[in-house]
């Protein structure tokens, strides 16, 4: 984590902490610091080997744990950290509700001013992954340090990362986690219809079946890639 102080310097450890750093001197050179929102943050992590998997697709914390640091204006909340778990949806209402913003169109996330100002506990976040090489729809949702996994047609995951933050013991069909289990698979359902997600997912793939092979038989790829002189797309 990057530590922010009230004036907005950061401590420089490591490539992305002195990158934040340099963002923030930036601001500060130019006469922006105190009107400018900086929130640094990934969409997604990487396992890098941990449980023999590499890449995202996953919902263990090495892969779907990102930061997120977020810089108010005048230092506002310089130092809170917010103990539950938060979204990237969450980003879209925070900017709009610092912006003045008085009404939106719906959409999923909730404001993160709450959090930081310390009004808020209890906050329960969701997340989904459908596609890439996974073949049933799956749904997270974490509340506090518990998280609980929801594959259709597949055993649940639950884990308790205060005691478990490895994720190596499933507590799914545990007497002692029963209630939590099914409190935290109820949220999912819920929210979510996995059969309705499933027959919307293999209609989509029908229809991008049908692209496919449209474009095979022009020959037109979706990866095309235009070729350009680079030289001659910048004025210098």
């Amino acid at each position: 984590m990057v530590k922010v102080d009230a004036c907005g310097r950061a401590a420089k450890r490591g490539n992305n902490h002195r990158r934040v750093g340099e963002l923030l001197s930036t601001l500060e050179r130019l006469g922006l610091r105190d009107n400018t929102v900086v929130v640094f943050s990934a969409d997604h992590g990487d396992m890098l080997a941990e449980k023999n998997m590499v890449q995202k697709r996953s919902f263990y914390e090495m892969s779907s744990r990102v930061p997120m640091i977020v810089r108010l204006p005048g230092g506002a909340g310089a130092g809170t950290r917010c103990a539950g778990p938060v979204n990237l949806v969450d980003l879209a209402p925070t900017l709009l509700e610092l912006a003045g913003v008085q009404e939106w169109l719906p959409m999923d996330g909730a404001s993160l001013l709450p959090c930081i100002s310390g009004r808020e506990t209890g906050r329960v976040t969701f997340s989904e992954s459908h596609t890439n090489g996974v073949y049933e729809p799956c749904f997270m949702v974490r509340r506090a340090d518990c998280k609980y996994v929801h594959i259709r047609n597949e055993q649940g995951q639950l884990f308790d990362l205060s005691a478990d933050p490895g994720e190596w013991h499933n507590l799914c069909g545990e007497p002692a986690y029963a209630q939590l289990e099914a409190e935290l698979r109820a949220l999912i359902l819920d929210r979510f219809d996995p059969d309705a997600v499933e027959e919307e997912l293999c209609a989509s793939l029908e229809r991008r079946t049908l692209l496919k092979a449209a474009n095979e038989a022009n020959d037109l790829h979706w990866d095309y890639s235009p070729f350009f002189d680079a030289t001659q797309q910048y004025c210098r």
